[in-house]
Formats: C-alpha cells, sequence, structure tokens
C-alpha cells in the first residue's frame, strides 16, 4: 500500500479496526491517529511529498480529563508502606520484580513539594538552589526538558527554566538530605551516588510509586505524574490561576484541563454563599 494510496475507504476501515478490533479507547484511538497524521505532515512538509493528508478527515473523539490527585491521607500511608512492605512484585509469569531503592522515598516527596516532571527531579542538584547574601534558600532554578526537547532549546541562551519555589517542607527536606554538606557542589539531591545512567531512575520512580500505591487498596489507580497534578491543584487554590507564573504553562486553559482536581477544588468551596448573612 502506497501512502498516496489511502483513501476514505481505507479510513473507514481503519476506524472500524481501532474501535471494534482493538477496542482502542477514545484516548488510544485519538493518539494513534495524531500520530499517522503527523507523519503524512512530515511526508508533506519535510519531504515535498505531493499528497493530501488523509488523517485530517479522522476526527478525534470526545475525551474528558480526568484529573487524579493524592490525598494528604494516602501520601502518609504511602511513605509509610515504602518503608515497611515488601519491595517485591511477582508477575502472572512468575517473575520477581524488586522496587525497592533507597532514594525512592526522597523521589516521592520531591515529585510532590516541587510538583516538577521526572526529568526535572533527578538532575536537580545542590548548585541548583539559589540563596541570598545570608545563605536564605529562595528557589531551585531547573530547566524545563520537556519544553527544551520539544523546541530543541539545546544553547545555555535559549533554554527555558523554572524557578521552584522553597517552601518550609521543602526546606525542611533538603536540609535532611544534606544541603549543609553538599550546598552549593554539583552534587544530585536524588541517589547522588548513581552519577551514571540516570534515566532509568525514571522508570523506576513510576515502577516504584505504582507498585507501593497498589499495596494501599484505594480502589484508584494512580501514577507518579499524580504528584505534579496535586501541588498544581494546591498551588492554584493558593494563588488562583496565576499559579501559571510559577508552573510556567503556555495557558490558563492547559492547567485547568490536565492539572487541576475539580473534586478538590469542589470540596474546598464547601460553605461557600453567593450572598452571605441572608435570610
Amino acid at each position: 500500500l502506497m501512502v498516496q494510496e489511502v483513501n476514505d475507504d481505507i479510513l473507514g476501515l481503519f476506524h472500524t479496526y481501532l474501535l471494534d478490533e482493538k477496542k482502542y479507547s477514545n484516548v488510544s484511538y485519538n493518539k494513534v491517529t495524531s500520530i499517522l497524521t503527523s507523519f503524512y505532515n512530515y511526508l508533506i512538509e519535510e519531504e515535498d511529498y505531493l499528497l493530501k493528508n488523509p488523517f485530517r478527515r479522522m476526527k478525534r473523539r470526545h475525551v474528558r480529563p480526568v484529573v487524579e490527585t493524592i490525598t494528604k491521607e494516602e501520601y502518609k500511608a504511602l511513605l509509610k508502606a515504602i518503608d515497611k512492605d515488601c519491595p517485591i512484585q511477582i508477575l502472572s509469569t512468575g517473575e520477581k520484580k524488586y522496587h525497592h531503592y533507597p532514594w525512592l522515598k526522597l523521589a516521592i516527596q520531591l515529585g510532590l513539594l516541587t510538583g516538577r516532571r521526572r526529568d526535572e527531579i533527578i538532575n536537580i542538584k545542590f548548585s541548583d538552589i539559589k540563596t541570598d547574601a545570608k545563605g536564605k534558600m529562595l528557589y531551585i532554578e531547573s530547566e524545563d526538558y520537556k519544553v527544551n526537547r520539544a523546541k530543541a532549546n539545546f544553547s545555555e541562551s535559549s533554554k527555558k527554566l523554572i524557578y521552584i519555589p522553597i517552601t518550609s517542607s521543602l526546606k525542611k527536606l533538603i536540609i535532611e538530605n544534606g544541603y549543609k554538606k553538599f550546598k552549593e557542589t554539583v552534587t544530585y539531591i536524588l541517589a547522588p551516588e548513581k552519577t551514571n545512567h540516570r534515566e532509568t531512575l525514571k522508570n523506576q520512580m513510576s515502577k516504584g510509586f505504582s507498585h507501593y500505591y497498589n499495596k494501599l487498596n484505594t480502589g484508584r489507580k494512580l501514577t507518579f505524574k499524580c504528584l505534579r497534578k496535586t501541588y498544581i491543584t494546591h498551588l492554584a487554590l493558593s494563588l488562583g490561576l496565576n499559579a501559571r507564573v510559577i508552573t510556567r504553562h503556555s495557558s490558563e486553559d492547559v492547567i485547568i484541563k490536565h492539572y487541576l482536581d475539580e473534586r478538590v477544588i469542589a470540596r474546598v468551596a464547601d460553605g461557600f454563599e453567593v450572598f452571605q448573612n441572608t435570610v
């Protein structure tokens, strides 16, 4: 089948295949069609193929974003589970997976208290902690790896930076994990002993989080990403949509659609009255 031979009949068969045979959810359906749309755009715009993009005609299916955040009680229980529960997961094949790492608890704490992605968490160094003339911690300066990769911002002058507020809880955590010893050095805050192949930490963080969270039997399937969503939800409650000044999202819509847990917002609004002291 040549790329120029994809027509409406083939699109119809493909549509049926994704839904009826593969049983794809709307999210998966949209992901597949977006990949193929991007592939054809590449052929047309970069390789100068003289054809139309047939996948533009495939309508994206409606997806209702569901933002899941972790509760304070779940978070505390999760940290306790890491301290005491069995770190071994036995798969259906009988294979054993080991999920305990001495730095896993700290990774989860940093995920919640900084609200940053895994890329930033594994790369934060003590030298990234900026202080004033008296040595007071001000903020953490970090690279926005996701944006810089997407926009090919590889030079130091073009890289997008983010500035992470240091709350009292984050300050305490940093001090407990060697700040006095390592301040102003290029030592990693997370797993400083692991200087090579740090990308492997990201997968271990995700799998370790899921393993221990599932042991809580909450009936929910949370992932490591929920820590960032929890941070941003509560930051928005405190600062309103001005929170994007800190999160550095491109628009308020991005925060509302992908990061705000509306159920948390609704619970905080309990007791709200449009007109106070009315009969």
